[in-house]
């Protein structure tokens, strides 16, 4: 997969699922997207570059959270060039970045309003 279409389609989903969970009145946190990368894009990626940045400078914090992770062979300069949350991975550092991203999510703030999911279970599409 091109790394520029593969980010580019990730943003397209976060942002209808939040229009979704918007539409149906449900309260939403801010999504995070993660790509682990372990090269160079063979695609051009300056537009998926300005999606992520003008995703990320919505609003008071943002409307989404990318993050590159590169694992031995990735391309620093590609990864940092999408975002400051560039972090290098090994093999052993996996078990290190889900203690950090738990860390992460229990510090975030709480939204003061935001309501529970419903119970319908119609409204939570089965693709995601």
């Amino acid at each position: 997969c091109n790394m520029g279409e593969g980010i580019d389609l990730a943003v397209d989903m976060a942002v209808k699922r939040r229009e979704f969970y918007r539409e149906k009145g449900i309260g939403v946190l801010k999504p995070w997207i993660f790509m682990i990368s372990a090269g160079a894009p063979v695609d051009d990626i300056g537009k998926a570059r300005a999606r992520i940045f003008e995703e990320d400078a919505k609003g008071a914090y943002g409307n989404l959270r990318f993050w590159s992770l590169g694992v031995p062979g990735y391309n620093k300069d590609v990864l940092r060039s999408l975002t400051k949350r560039c972090m290098p991975l090994g093999e052993i550092e996996f078990g290190s970045m889900f203690e950090f991203l738990d860390m992460e999510t229990n510090s975030c703030p709480q939204e003061p309003d935001l309501p529970m999911l419903p119970h319908d279970p119609n409204i939570i599409p089965k693709d995601w």
